[in-house]
Protein backbone atom coordinates (compact mmCIF):
# COMPACT_ATOMS: atom_id res chain seq x y z
CA UNK A 1 0.00 0.00 0.00
CA UNK A 2 2.93 2.28 1.21
CA UNK A 3 4.52 1.64 -2.56
CA UNK A 4 1.30 2.34 -4.22
CA UNK A 5 1.01 5.79 -2.12
CA UNK A 6 4.77 6.98 -2.61
CA UNK A 7 4.31 6.44 -6.08
CA UNK A 8 1.06 7.71 -7.37
CA UNK A 9 0.46 10.45 -4.23
CA UNK A 10 3.48 11.44 -2.59
CA UNK A 11 5.81 11.81 -5.72
CA UNK A 12 3.44 13.56 -7.92
CA UNK A 13 2.66 16.20 -4.99
CA UNK A 14 6.42 16.51 -4.65
CA UNK A 15 7.27 17.25 -8.42
CA UNK A 16 3.76 19.74 -8.01
CA UNK A 17 5.82 21.53 -5.33
CA UNK A 18 9.13 21.42 -7.15
CA UNK A 19 7.74 22.41 -9.84
CA UNK A 20 9.70 19.23 -11.80
CA UNK A 21 8.53 16.54 -13.65
CA UNK A 22 11.01 13.65 -12.29
CA UNK A 23 7.69 11.25 -12.73
CA UNK A 24 6.60 12.08 -16.09
CA UNK A 25 10.36 11.31 -17.17
CA UNK A 26 10.41 7.96 -15.13
CA UNK A 27 7.27 6.75 -16.85
CA UNK A 28 8.89 7.81 -20.45
CA UNK A 29 11.86 6.14 -19.45
CA UNK A 30 10.32 2.97 -18.03
CA UNK A 31 8.68 2.87 -21.66
CA UNK A 32 11.19 3.29 -23.87
CA UNK A 33 13.50 0.79 -21.91
CA UNK A 34 11.48 -2.15 -23.73
CA UNK A 35 12.18 -0.63 -27.47
CA UNK A 36 13.60 -2.30 -30.02
CA UNK A 37 18.01 -1.06 -30.18
CA UNK A 38 17.64 0.39 -33.46
CA UNK A 39 14.81 2.55 -32.14
CA UNK A 40 16.36 3.49 -29.03
CA UNK A 41 19.62 4.78 -31.05
CA UNK A 42 17.69 6.48 -33.76
CA UNK A 43 16.04 8.49 -30.46
CA UNK A 44 19.68 9.01 -29.45
CA UNK A 45 20.80 10.13 -32.37
CA UNK A 46 18.06 12.35 -32.92
CA UNK A 47 18.78 13.99 -29.49
CA UNK A 48 22.42 14.42 -30.76
CA UNK A 49 22.33 16.19 -33.46
CA UNK A 50 20.34 18.63 -31.55
CA UNK A 51 22.93 18.87 -29.06
CA UNK A 52 25.27 19.61 -31.60
CA UNK A 53 23.71 22.08 -33.63
CA UNK A 54 22.90 23.55 -30.17
CA UNK A 55 27.01 23.45 -29.08
CA UNK A 56 27.57 25.25 -32.38
CA UNK A 57 25.42 28.31 -32.39
CA UNK A 58 25.57 28.98 -28.56
CA UNK A 59 29.09 27.40 -27.58
CA UNK A 60 32.21 29.55 -28.25
CA UNK A 61 34.23 26.23 -27.96
CA UNK A 62 32.51 23.96 -29.59
CA UNK A 63 32.19 26.37 -32.78
CA UNK A 64 35.68 27.01 -32.65
CA UNK A 65 36.59 23.44 -32.62
CA UNK A 66 34.50 22.66 -35.48
CA UNK A 67 35.63 25.41 -37.37
CA UNK A 68 39.02 24.30 -36.94
CA UNK A 69 38.12 20.91 -37.90
CA UNK A 70 36.24 22.51 -41.17
CA UNK A 71 33.47 20.76 -39.61
CA UNK A 72 29.45 21.78 -39.29
CA UNK A 73 27.28 20.29 -37.52
CA UNK A 74 25.19 18.17 -39.97
CA UNK A 75 28.63 15.88 -40.40
CA UNK A 76 27.45 14.32 -36.94
CA UNK A 77 24.68 12.20 -37.65
CA UNK A 78 24.99 9.47 -35.26
CA UNK A 79 27.61 9.10 -32.52
CA UNK A 80 29.57 7.02 -34.95
CA UNK A 81 30.37 10.70 -36.32
CA UNK A 82 31.54 11.59 -32.68
CA UNK A 83 34.64 10.42 -33.87
CA UNK A 84 35.40 13.52 -35.56
CA UNK A 85 35.69 15.41 -32.51
CA UNK A 86 38.71 15.90 -29.87
CA UNK A 87 38.11 14.03 -26.28
CA UNK A 88 36.73 16.55 -23.69
CA UNK A 89 38.96 16.40 -20.48
CA UNK A 90 38.95 18.11 -16.87
CA UNK A 91 41.46 20.02 -18.04
CA UNK A 92 40.28 21.48 -21.29
CA UNK A 93 37.19 22.48 -19.36
CA UNK A 94 38.88 24.31 -16.60
CA UNK A 95 40.87 26.24 -19.01
CA UNK A 96 37.99 27.00 -21.16
CA UNK A 97 35.07 27.28 -18.40
CA UNK A 98 33.62 30.50 -19.87
CA UNK A 99 33.97 29.64 -23.43
CA UNK A 100 32.21 25.84 -22.97
CA UNK A 101 29.50 27.98 -21.06
CA UNK A 102 26.38 27.87 -22.79
CA UNK A 103 25.66 32.19 -23.86
CA UNK A 104 21.85 32.92 -23.41
CA UNK A 105 20.96 29.85 -21.24
CA UNK A 106 18.90 31.03 -18.36
CA UNK A 107 20.90 31.68 -15.11
CA UNK A 108 18.01 30.88 -13.30
CA UNK A 109 17.70 27.27 -14.77
CA UNK A 110 21.82 26.03 -14.20
CA UNK A 111 22.54 24.12 -11.27
CA UNK A 112 26.77 24.79 -10.11
CA UNK A 113 28.41 20.91 -9.08
CA UNK A 114 31.29 19.72 -8.21
CA UNK A 115 32.89 16.24 -8.81
CA UNK A 116 34.13 14.41 -5.91
CA UNK A 117 37.56 14.30 -6.61
CA UNK A 118 38.63 10.81 -6.90
CA UNK A 119 40.35 11.17 -10.20
CA UNK A 120 41.99 13.94 -8.69
CA UNK A 121 41.56 17.95 -8.33
CA UNK A 122 37.76 18.30 -8.34
CA UNK A 123 35.86 19.73 -11.23
CA UNK A 124 33.34 23.00 -11.50
CA UNK A 125 30.95 22.69 -14.19
CA UNK A 126 27.10 23.62 -14.73
CA UNK A 127 24.34 21.35 -15.68
CA UNK A 128 20.60 22.12 -15.32
CA UNK A 129 17.58 21.67 -13.11
CA UNK A 130 15.87 19.20 -15.67
CA UNK A 131 19.15 17.10 -15.63
CA UNK A 132 20.14 17.16 -11.95
CA UNK A 133 16.64 16.91 -10.70
CA UNK A 134 14.21 14.98 -13.75
CA UNK A 135 16.48 13.19 -15.63
CA UNK A 136 18.64 11.44 -12.18
CA UNK A 137 15.94 10.54 -10.32
CA UNK A 138 14.69 8.96 -13.43
CA UNK A 139 17.20 7.27 -14.96
CA UNK A 140 18.45 6.12 -11.36
CA UNK A 141 14.74 4.75 -10.42
CA UNK A 142 14.13 2.77 -13.54
CA UNK A 143 17.14 0.74 -12.62
CA UNK A 144 15.83 0.24 -9.09
CA UNK A 145 12.79 -0.56 -10.50
CA UNK A 146 14.06 -3.74 -12.70
CA UNK A 147 15.59 -5.02 -9.66
CA UNK A 148 12.76 -4.75 -7.31
CA UNK A 149 13.05 -1.68 -4.92
CA UNK A 150 10.35 0.49 -5.71
CA UNK A 151 9.49 3.70 -4.44
CA UNK A 152 8.53 3.68 -0.75
CA UNK A 153 10.41 0.72 0.11
CA UNK A 154 12.67 0.98 3.36
CA UNK A 155 16.23 1.35 2.53
CA UNK A 156 19.73 2.00 4.20
CA UNK A 157 21.69 4.93 2.32
CA UNK A 158 25.25 5.06 3.62
CA UNK A 159 26.97 7.59 2.18
CA UNK A 160 28.63 11.27 3.18
CA UNK A 161 26.96 14.59 3.50
CA UNK A 162 28.94 17.23 1.76
CA UNK A 163 28.80 20.50 1.95
CA UNK A 164 27.47 22.91 4.84
CA UNK A 165 23.49 23.07 5.18
CA UNK A 166 21.12 25.98 6.39
CA UNK A 167 18.66 24.44 8.96
CA UNK A 168 15.79 24.81 6.17
CA UNK A 169 17.56 22.47 4.18
CA UNK A 170 18.38 20.07 6.97
CA UNK A 171 14.50 20.09 7.65
CA UNK A 172 13.67 19.10 3.93
CA UNK A 173 15.92 16.36 4.07
CA UNK A 174 15.01 14.74 6.76
CA UNK A 175 11.38 15.14 5.89
CA UNK A 176 12.19 13.76 2.35
CA UNK A 177 13.93 10.84 4.04
CA UNK A 178 11.28 9.89 6.77
CA UNK A 179 8.39 9.92 3.73
CA UNK A 180 10.98 7.87 1.26
CA UNK A 181 11.48 5.20 3.96
CA UNK A 182 15.22 6.00 4.02
CA UNK A 183 17.49 5.83 6.63
CA UNK A 184 20.79 8.03 5.84
CA UNK A 185 24.04 6.99 7.45
CA UNK A 186 27.02 9.33 7.11
CA UNK A 187 30.38 6.96 7.06
CA UNK A 188 32.96 10.22 6.58
CA UNK A 189 34.39 8.63 10.32
CA UNK A 190 33.90 4.79 9.63
CA UNK A 191 36.40 2.98 12.25
CA UNK A 192 36.13 0.28 14.46
CA UNK A 193 34.58 2.95 17.10
CA UNK A 194 31.73 3.50 14.78
CA UNK A 195 31.30 0.55 13.14
CA UNK A 196 29.29 -0.96 15.77
CA UNK A 197 26.88 1.73 16.60
CA UNK A 198 26.34 2.35 12.75
CA UNK A 199 25.11 -1.69 12.18
CA UNK A 200 22.70 -1.59 15.36
CA UNK A 201 20.82 1.23 13.44
CA UNK A 202 20.79 -0.34 10.29
CA UNK A 203 19.65 -3.67 12.19
CA UNK A 204 16.90 -2.42 13.99
CA UNK A 205 15.69 -0.81 11.20
CA UNK A 206 15.75 -3.83 8.63
CA UNK A 207 15.85 -2.06 5.51
CA UNK A 208 14.78 -3.96 2.36
CA UNK A 209 17.55 -2.58 0.38
CA UNK A 210 21.19 -1.07 1.17
CA UNK A 211 23.16 1.30 -0.80
CA UNK A 212 26.49 2.22 -0.69
CA UNK A 213 30.09 1.83 -2.28
CA UNK A 214 31.54 -1.75 -2.11
CA UNK A 215 34.07 -0.72 0.31
CA UNK A 216 32.04 0.62 2.69
CA UNK A 217 29.22 -2.39 2.34
CA UNK A 218 32.65 -4.58 3.08
CA UNK A 219 33.10 -3.03 5.86
CA UNK A 220 29.99 -3.85 7.19
CA UNK A 221 29.49 -7.40 6.15
CA UNK A 222 33.13 -8.24 7.96
CA UNK A 223 32.55 -6.79 10.81
CA UNK A 224 28.63 -8.46 11.09
CA UNK A 225 30.79 -11.81 10.15
CA UNK A 226 33.22 -10.96 13.13
CA UNK A 227 30.32 -10.55 15.60
CA UNK A 228 29.04 -13.76 14.80
CA UNK A 229 25.28 -12.14 13.97
CA UNK A 230 23.85 -12.44 11.05
CA UNK A 231 20.44 -10.70 11.69
CA UNK A 232 20.23 -8.45 8.38
CA UNK A 233 18.28 -10.19 5.43
CA UNK A 234 18.14 -7.31 3.00
CA UNK A 235 16.22 -8.23 -0.81
CA UNK A 236 19.20 -6.73 -2.45
CA UNK A 237 22.45 -4.86 -2.03
CA UNK A 238 23.12 -1.96 -4.43
CA UNK A 239 26.51 -0.63 -5.16
CA UNK A 240 28.54 2.46 -6.89
CA UNK A 241 30.62 5.16 -6.68
CA UNK A 242 34.16 2.91 -6.95
CA UNK A 243 34.56 -1.03 -8.52
CA UNK A 244 32.82 -3.81 -7.25
CA UNK A 245 35.32 -6.75 -6.95
CA UNK A 246 33.66 -10.23 -7.44
CA UNK A 247 35.10 -11.29 -3.91
CA UNK A 248 32.85 -8.57 -2.67
CA UNK A 249 29.85 -9.84 -4.27
CA UNK A 250 30.62 -13.32 -2.69
CA UNK A 251 30.68 -11.92 0.72
CA UNK A 252 27.59 -10.08 0.53
CA UNK A 253 25.84 -12.99 -0.75
CA UNK A 254 27.11 -15.15 1.90
CA UNK A 255 27.19 -12.58 5.00
CA UNK A 256 23.09 -11.12 3.38
CA UNK A 257 21.79 -13.94 1.87
CA UNK A 258 20.76 -11.61 -1.58
CA UNK A 259 22.13 -10.44 -4.62
CA UNK A 260 23.98 -7.46 -5.64
CA UNK A 261 23.59 -4.78 -7.99
CA UNK A 262 26.37 -2.56 -9.51
CA UNK A 263 25.49 0.88 -10.94
CA UNK A 264 28.06 3.35 -13.00
CA UNK A 265 27.30 7.25 -12.64
CA UNK A 266 29.18 10.43 -12.38
CA UNK A 267 27.80 13.47 -11.27
CA UNK A 268 28.49 14.90 -14.53
CA UNK A 269 25.77 12.36 -15.98
CA UNK A 270 24.71 11.12 -12.55
CA UNK A 271 22.92 7.43 -14.00
CA UNK A 272 24.96 6.27 -16.90
CA UNK A 273 24.64 2.40 -16.95
CA UNK A 274 23.27 -0.24 -14.31
CA UNK A 275 22.62 -3.86 -13.78
CA UNK A 276 19.44 -5.84 -13.93
CA UNK A 277 18.53 -8.91 -12.53
CA UNK A 278 20.21 -11.07 -15.50
CA UNK A 279 23.56 -9.35 -14.66
CA UNK A 280 24.79 -9.65 -18.62
CA UNK A 281 26.72 -6.38 -18.28
CA UNK A 282 25.41 -2.90 -17.68
CA UNK A 283 21.85 -0.90 -19.66
CA UNK A 284 22.98 2.21 -20.71
CA UNK A 285 20.57 5.14 -20.04
CA UNK A 286 21.34 5.77 -23.93
CA UNK A 287 17.88 7.97 -24.16
CA UNK A 288 20.57 10.14 -22.32
CA UNK A 289 24.07 9.71 -22.78
CA UNK A 290 26.41 8.27 -25.61
CA UNK A 291 28.84 5.94 -24.02
CA UNK A 292 32.24 5.30 -25.91
CA UNK A 293 35.59 3.31 -25.14
CA UNK A 294 38.27 4.22 -26.96
CA UNK A 295 41.73 4.19 -26.86
CA UNK A 296 44.50 7.03 -25.58
CA UNK A 297 43.72 8.77 -29.22
CA UNK A 298 40.48 8.76 -28.73
CA UNK A 299 39.04 6.55 -31.43
CA UNK A 300 36.68 3.82 -30.51
CA UNK A 301 37.76 0.09 -29.39
CA UNK A 302 35.92 -3.17 -30.43
CA UNK A 303 33.32 -4.66 -28.45
CA UNK A 304 34.74 -6.37 -25.82
CA UNK A 305 37.96 -4.68 -25.54
CA UNK A 306 38.93 -2.74 -22.90
CA UNK A 307 39.47 1.33 -23.20
CA UNK A 308 38.60 4.56 -21.50
CA UNK A 309 35.16 5.46 -20.73
CA UNK A 310 34.00 8.95 -22.95
CA UNK A 311 30.72 10.34 -22.81
CA UNK A 312 28.19 12.95 -24.38
CA UNK A 313 25.36 14.17 -22.15
CA UNK A 314 22.61 14.80 -24.03
CA UNK A 315 20.79 16.91 -21.70
CA UNK A 316 22.97 19.20 -20.39
CA UNK A 317 22.61 22.87 -22.58
CA UNK A 318 23.92 24.76 -19.81
CA UNK A 319 27.57 23.48 -20.39
CA UNK A 320 27.04 20.53 -22.96
CA UNK A 321 29.85 17.94 -22.75
CA UNK A 322 30.75 16.07 -25.98
CA UNK A 323 33.18 13.17 -25.56
CA UNK A 324 33.51 14.18 -21.82
CA UNK A 325 36.42 11.77 -20.65
CA UNK A 326 34.98 10.51 -17.38
CA UNK A 327 38.25 8.96 -16.00
CA UNK A 328 37.18 5.31 -16.06
CA UNK A 329 38.07 2.44 -18.14
CA UNK A 330 35.52 -0.26 -19.63
CA UNK A 331 34.57 -2.85 -21.92
CA UNK A 332 31.64 -2.06 -24.68
CA UNK A 333 29.02 -5.06 -25.24
CA UNK A 334 27.40 -6.28 -28.20
CA UNK A 335 25.30 -8.31 -26.64
CA UNK A 336 21.26 -7.99 -26.31
CA UNK A 337 20.72 -8.82 -22.66
CA UNK A 338 18.09 -11.93 -21.82
CA UNK A 339 15.92 -9.64 -19.98
CA UNK A 340 14.70 -8.12 -23.09
CA UNK A 341 15.51 -4.55 -22.35
CA UNK A 342 16.84 -2.80 -25.92
CA UNK A 343 19.15 -0.64 -23.89
CA UNK A 344 22.97 -0.87 -25.33
CA UNK A 345 24.98 -2.50 -22.73
CA UNK A 346 28.43 -2.13 -21.14
CA UNK A 347 30.34 -5.64 -20.79
CA UNK A 348 32.23 -4.35 -17.54
CA UNK A 349 33.11 -0.86 -15.72
CA UNK A 350 37.10 -2.08 -14.60
CA UNK A 351 37.86 0.95 -12.86
CA UNK A 352 39.86 4.44 -13.11
CA UNK A 353 42.54 4.85 -15.47
CA UNK A 354 44.65 6.13 -11.99
CA UNK A 355 43.91 6.10 -8.59
CA UNK A 356 44.76 8.86 -5.89
CA UNK A 357 45.46 8.68 -2.55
Amino acid sequence: MYNFVARRLMAPTLDFLRGTATMRCLRELEESQWWTRERILELQNERLRYLVKYAYDSVPYYRRVFDERGLKPDDIKTSHDLVKLPVLTKQLIRRNFDEITASGFPAGERVKLSTGGSTGEPLLFYSTRHCHINLSFAARQRGYSAIGFKLGDKHARLSIRYGHETRNEKLWKTAIEFFRRQLFLDVHELSADTMPHLAGRIERFQPKFIRSAPEVIEELARFIKAQGKRTLRPKAIVTGAAQLYDYQRDLFREIFGCDTYDYYGAVEQHTIACECPQHSGYHIAAEHVVVEIVDDEGIPVPSGEEGRIVITNLYNYAMPFIRYEVGDVGVASDRTCPCGRGLPLLQAVSGRTFDVI
